[in-house]
């Protein structure tokens, strides 16, 4: 794939993530909110290149941003927040890609990672705790009926850390 169809295809993901970026979040939490824009069904698998084009497009985004505010002399707090840790976000990626095409060289997120991620990206998104949990119920075939359920606990610990 080339670098302009990636961009093309990435678009929606990348300007989300590069509105949260502005917004303050690193970009590692960026991409963990909306990790979500991928699919599995609707896109083939996303190589290393893609991923740093997704990366890379949303930096430049950001970047836009950040002359066009200097100009303004509006950029206050904002360029403290988005210093990036380059080499957490590469152990990060490989993370997910173990986690999503089961990369033997690389430690796969956690049921709670997983699970963290969705719930703040749901949150994020909705805002409705009622819509965050039905989302999450479906998505990890949560069983409320039983009270030894591991997604279960989990998701209890997640409404406690995040209300």
């Amino acid at each position: 794939m080339s670098k302009k169809e990636a961009t093309y295809r990435h678009q929606d993901w990348v300007k989300k993530m590069a509105r949260l970026v502005y917004e303050g979040y690193s970009y590692n939490d960026a991409f963990l909110l909306t990790i979500d824009q991928y699919d599995p069904q609707k896109h083939d698998s996303i190589s290393d290149s893609d991923w740093q084009i997704i990366y890379g497009k949303a930096a430049d985004l950001v970047a836009q941003v950040i002359v066009k505010k200097e100009k303004e002399g509006s950029l206050h707090r904002v360029e403290k927040k988005l210093k990036v840790s380059a080499l957490k976000n590469k152990e990060m990626v490989q993370r997910m890609e173990a986690t999503l095409y089961k990369n033997p060289y690389a430690k796969p997120l956690s049921l709670f990672e997983r699970m963290q991620m969705s719930y703040r990206s749901y949150q994020y998104e909705h805002k409705n705790p009622t819509k965050v949990l039905q989302l999450m119920v479906r998505r990890f075939n949560i069983d409320l009926t039983d009270p030894n359920d591991r997604p279960l606990k989990i998701l209890k610990r997640l409404q406690k850390e995040n209300p």
